[in-house]
């Protein structure tokens, strides 16, 4: 019997970087791989990042400059008028200074995510034992999982206002015993492909599909 494991190979994975969802069947298992966005969407946001930050840095100078000079500009400045003028240009490139920190620490946070695990996309897996959510997290790859006991039933319901014709919308929500439910976010090209994911998580699981209301 072929399914698959509780520990993914995230190498194969990043290899594959499917840019469609993706339905994988085994005996008695199923695995629901998520696209994963295109490079470019990943290197737009980091440069971004960098951009802001720079910006932020420019301004900073371009204030403390332009303080400095008026402070020397003055005819025999007091000595709290140059205080003054010194107190106003902290006030504003000390805070320019955290925002700059701030937005390339989060630049180099994103570009070190993006290159280490960018191309490995979410995955879905299901078994008569339960669900693994396989997912990035803050710093690493995580995988969540519940039992089938705690699984109550599955939906599918087609999302309204969806603007694309070739494209088929639906959100999957897989209900939890405890009240609570999970949320995915299924588009395709292929309509049958959300209906087919729901209707072989259900089987897997041993647990009802619920229609939509």
């Amino acid at each position: 019997m072929n399914t698959p494991g509780s520990i993914l190979d995230y190498a194969t994975l990043e290899r594959k970087a499917p840019r469609k969802l993706t339905l994988e069947e085994f005996d008695r298992s199923v695995r629901v791989i998520f696209a994963v966005a295109p490079q470019w969407l990943y290197q737009l946001a980091i440069l971004m990042d960098f951009l802001v930050g720079l910006v932020k840095l420019v301004i900073g100078v371009s204030i403390f400059r332009m303080v400095w000079q008026l402070t020397y500009a003055l005819r025999q400045p007091t000595r709290e008028q140059i205080v003054a003028l010194r107190h106003f240009g902290a006030e504003i490139f000390i805070p320019t200074g955290i925002g700059v920190l701030f937005w390339w620490a989060l630049g180099a946070y994103h570009c070190r995510m993006y290159y280490r695990w960018g191309q490995i996309p979410r995955v879905l897996t299901a078994n008569e034992h339960g669900l693994i959510l396989s997912r990035l997290g803050w710093w690493h790859m995580q995988e969540r999982r519940w039992p089938a006991s705690e699984i109550a039933t599955i939906e599918l319901r087609p999302v309204r206002g969806n603007l694309n014709c070739k494209r088929t919308v639906s959100h999957l929500f897989i209900r939890l015993r405890n009240g609570r439910r999970l949320r995915f976010r299924l588009s395709t090209s292929v309509s049958l492909l959300p209906g087919r994911i729901a209707e072989r998580l259900a089987l897997a699981l041993g647990c009802p599909l619920k229609e939509p209301p």
